[in-house]
């Protein structure tokens, strides 16, 4: 989200401070001083006059301070309004943040002695909070900040309806700056249960918030812009937000923003539709839906376009949407655009401005300017960029801003081959990462591929596992406690690190195979300890349970040990540090009763610390052979390894085969697939090294990422015939994963439990599976006694069909005995942001849509042998970094599930249901093991002339025995 405050209207707060005092306060020719003040400042901003009037503003600052303590007269609010122009005067003059702060702490001080303390304290809070943004120590403000809006003074109408719109703009400062959306959503919450208990608002009292709050709005939106449906629809709005960022689903609330939406239209606020649209524009980009976030962009910057210069707020909101669309242009590589809209934005920059529009705008053009090497300007210029950033008083203070800065040059450095003056940057840059995890392990990162530029490959791979180990605890922070929105850029910085990690180690496998031998397992911990967590991560949106895990709260407790062991080394922690300490502290006295409930809720599984290259070999039984497929760049890479061996083998791929790749999951008809398989094929065979392992195997464990996930590996020709028809075939998740489900379970039990199955769902349009309730039934028959066979529920198994198939019963009937969950019915799957995937149920009572999303299975937690999806794309997903794709198949796996059994495309109802029925009978009454009775019912698929489409989408995530 965004700041909407702008500077014309504070310019405006201050002449209303000026008349607003009462005349015989002996300080009211000092407000009125502070606001010719400000106008100067603002003009000398434009014409470069700034010496002499930032000589005023510190003459100003003095007799302020002074005048104080000295006079009861003035009201709190007046005093914190004159703070806040004081410290705006002193910003656009060139006074350091670390300065400003210093005066408006100063301020709050004398505001607490005051007899209304909380009066004024708002206000003077939110420009502390924007102060303490740029020095990394927002969050000290953010508890103040919550108990000044709950202890506003509401005696009156008018004071009651101010504290409502208070709470949103505090919300904003705590989504934005504080980066606490847990304060944000409670406060929120409250503020939405204390405007629903107000009496009406009338036009005088909306005239008056327009005037008081300084709500920004222009023209005809100006006299409507204090209506109750206005709040109510901000309210709905900063509590969607707040609730994303605390990590629940974007689907889960599109109601509220919806609601949101409604409440505008209601009065025809063009202005707020927009800000609709602006907000789910950054949401979108954040959570990786480029497509969405790039249509909401452009039609929030369409509107913001036409009023741009209508006042500065328009003006703001083309130019974040501007940096959205630069953003989704990176996030594709796509140079043309890229450039396009590198020279949109720098048309806007001006570094004598940039403290108004804001400070990552130069780093975005910096980084656009890396990223069009060859396609754009000459790399000098980003040289310029830096160079001129770095130099602007505003920027002084700024620690992360500079340091990102400097992480580019560095980038610029290595990329131009001059590593001196990278590594000097990289000292520069050192002072300001402290207490920064993220720049942190950017600098470690960094480190690595300097050491990579002089060939210094074993020491690029250790800098490169230190960037991945201080990247995995900062998303064990993140996805224990939520704090704020930047796992995405953790996820994002640690996929720089692998890729840069298997580029150093197949550099030094060419020089130096014994070298690249010994740190072969150092590269296995730095991939594994994100696939196992990033593949949690990858419904972390859509399923917020890890904050509730019961095993979650020793975790939690081991980081703030770890936390205060860190501390106590040093001799003067940085304030970043022990603030999040605290931080840490309290939310493990908040989580504890929601652990509780949990723990006595049922079993629910967590995630634990990733398995070393040692241990995974130690669980792969004889002519078991793991493949894990990597994509980095333009390159691809197989990680072989079975019980006596590991090593990494370089993919070849032609231009023509990285295009069959990047369709895969399009090519499903039988005539696409006769051409891509072959291609994909030749690709594998032309290493021998890969043939090897491969023909060696007699079970195949598959670990693929990037386009490899939807390859059907099954279907390959190999060796005359079909791979599937030589091998087994099972999909695991990560090693970790395999190793955890081998350590709970050594010897595989033979399946047995309840079985729940769904089937045959009826949606609004009456459209019909009548071939899925002929499988669940057949499937249910072999659970059945034999007085069972001809019934629709028995002592071992429940079938839900038709209009039954409803959600709420499925969620009712699963019961903490049922070990085998069957769903048949159709399948929605986003391709870009998992919880927008859903499986489609019966319709409700109540005419409701029956859909089960990917957050759903979070209330389907259990202890399966089997979870079968039988349905379209049930293993296909967004995929982030590197990871498996976060898919249904993930979201039941996270459930409990030791077994999922998906499909990689559309499949037919009959042909499903024939080969599905057939995998059951092999597994379950001819003893077969689960992944081997699957290729066998594939084989005779194959036997009976079945064409491709009909078998080998269909795939067996997790436990193969």
């Amino acid at each position: 989200m965004r700041d909407r405050h702008g500077l014309s209207p504070a310019l405006a707060c201050v002449a209303v401070i000026a008349g607003s005092l009462p005349a015989q306060d002996p300080r009211e020719a000092l407000i009125g001083e502070i606001a010719t003040l400000y106008r100067q400042a603002l003009h000398a901003h434009e014409t470069n006059e700034i010496a002499a009037v930032r000589a005023e503003c510190a003459k100003a600052y003095d007799r302020l301070r002074m005048a104080l303590p000295v006079s009861t007269g003035i009201q709190s609010l007046e005093l914190a309004r004159a703070g806040h122009a004081l410290a705006e005067t002193g910003w656009i003059l060139g006074r350091s943040d670390a300065e400003i702060v210093q005066d408006l702490e100063a301020e709050w001080a004398v505001l607490e002695r005051l007899p209304a303390p909380r009066h004024g304290a708002v206000l003077l809070l939110d420009v502390l909070s924007k102060r303490l943004y740029g020095l990394g120590r927002a969050g000290e403000v953010a508890d103040r900040l919550c108990l000044a809006v709950r202890g506003w003074p509401c005696n009156t109408p008018m004071q009651a309806a101010k504290r409502v719109w208070l709470a949103v703009g505090v919300a904003r400062s705590l989504l934005n700056r504080c980066r606490r959306p847990d304060l944000a959503d409670n406060l929120l919450s409250w503020a939405m249960a204390d405007l629903q208990i107000q009496s009406p608002w009338p036009e005088r009292l909306r005239r008056q918030l327009v005037a008081d709050e300084e709500l920004w709005i222009v023209d005809r939106e100006r006299l409507l812009a204090g209506d109750p449906h206005d709040c109510r629809g901000e309210l709905h709005l900063m509590r969607a937000f707040a609730r994303v960022s605390k990590g629940v689903g974007l689907g889960q609330h599109s109601k509220t923003w919806l609601a949101a939406e409604d409440e505008f239209r209601r009065r025809a606020i063009e202005h707020r539709l927009a800000d609709v649209r602006l907000d789910l524009a950054v949401l979108w980009l954040r959570l990786g839906s480029m497509e969405r976030a790039e249509s909401e962009a452009m039609a929030a910057r369409k509107y913001y376009e036409q009023r741009h210069g209508a006042n500065d707020i328009d003006h703001n909101g083309v130019l974040a949407m501007d940096k959205v669309l630069a953003r989704v242009a990176l996030a594709r590589g796509e140079p043309k655009a890229i450039s396009g809209r590198y020279n949109q934005l720098r048309a806007q920059y001006d570094p004598a401005r940039a403290q108004q529009t804001n400070a990552d705008l130069c780093v975005l053009l910096a980084e656009l300017q890396f990223a069009m090497r060859g396609h754009g300007p000459n790399l000098d210029a980003m040289d310029e960029l830096i160079t001129a950033s770095l130099a602007a008083p505003w920027l002084r203070d700024n620690r992360r801003v500079r340091a990102r800065l400097l992480h580019l040059r560095v980038r610029r450095q290595v990329f131009g081959g001059d590593s001196a003056s990278a590594r000097a940057a990289l000292a520069q840059a050192g002072v300001l990462v402290e207490e920064d995890q993220l720049l942190g392990a950017w600098q470690q990162a960094l480190l690595a591929d300097v050491a990579r530029a002089d060939n210094e490959h074993a020491e690029a791979l250790r800098c490169y596992a230190a960037a991945a180990e201080c990247v995995q605890a900062a998303i064990d922070v993140e996805r224990l406690w939520t704090l704020d929105g930047t796992l995405e850029a953790f996820q994002q910085l640690h996929g720089v690190v692998v890729d840069g990690a298997l580029s150093s180690f197949l550099e030094l496998q060419a020089a130096d195979p014994g070298g690249a031998a010994e740190q072969l397992p150092r590269l296995f911990g730095i991939i594994e300890g994100f696939r196992d967590g990033g593949m949690t991560f990858g419904s972390a949106a859509s399923m917020p349970q890890h904050a509730l895990d019961p095993h979650a709260a020793a975790e939690r407790a081991r980081l703030v040990m770890a936390f205060d062991r860190d501390l106590g080394r040093k001799a003067s922690p940085g304030p970043l540090a022990v603030a999040l300490r605290h931080r840490l502290r309290g939310l493990n006295d908040e989580l504890a009763d929601l652990d509780l409930r949990r723990l006595l809720a049922g079993p629910s599984q967590s995630r634990d610390l990733p398995r070393s290259l040692p241990q995974l070999q130690q669980g792969l039984a004889q002519g078991e052979v793991f493949l894990e497929f990597l994509c980095f760049g333009d390159r691809c890479a197989a990680l072989c390894i079975d019980a006596s061996g590991a090593d990494l083998v370089p993919i070849e791929l032609t231009k023509d085969e990285s295009q069959w790749f990047a369709k895969m999951r399009e090519r499903t008809a039988e005539d696409e697939l006769g051409h891509s398989l072959p291609a994909i094929a030749q690709a594998l065979r032309a290493s021998p090294k890969l043939v090897d392992y491969i023909d060696r195997a007699e079970v195949l464990l598959l670990s693929p990422e990037g386009p490899f996930a939807a390859v059907p590996f099954a279907a390959l020709p190999w060796s005359e015939a079909r791979l599937g028809e030589h091998k087994v075939l099972a999909w695991v998740a990560s090693p970790s994963d395999l190793v955890r489900l081998r350590d709970a379970h050594p010897q595989a039990p033979p399946p047995s439990g309840r079985l729940l199955a769904l089937g045959n769902p009826l949606g609004k349009n009456g459209v019909s599976l009548p071939a899925s309730g002929r499988e669940v039934v057949a499937i249910a028959r072999l659970f059945a006694a034999p007085i069972e066979r001809d019934s629709l529920e028995g002592a071992r198994f429940t079938l839900l069909l038709g209009a039954e198939a409803t959600r709420e019963r499925l969620m009712r009937e699963c019961r903490s005995d049922v070990r085998f969950l069957h769903l048949a019915c159709y399948a929605t799957v986003d391709t870009e942001y998992s919880p927008l995937s859903y499986l489609a149920l019966s319709d409700d009572a109540q005419g409701n849509p029956g859909f089960l999303h990917t957050w759903d299975f979070e209330r389907l937690a259990g202890d399966y042998e089997l979870v079968a999806l039988s349905s379209c794309q049930t293993g296909i997903g967004p995929v982030r970094g590197h990871s498996a794709p976060a898919s249904l198949v993930r979201a039941a796996q996270a459930a409990g599930a030791r077994r999922v059994l998906g499909t990689l495309w559309p499949v037919d109802d009959k042909e499903a249901a024939d080969l599905v029925i057939r995998f059951y009978e092999l597994w379950l009454k001819e003893g077969e093991g689960c992944a081997a009775a699957l290729a066998h019912a594939q084989r005779e698929a194959i036997a009976r002339g079945a064409p491709v489409r009909a078998w080998a989408g269909f795939c067996l995530w997790g436990e193969p025995r």
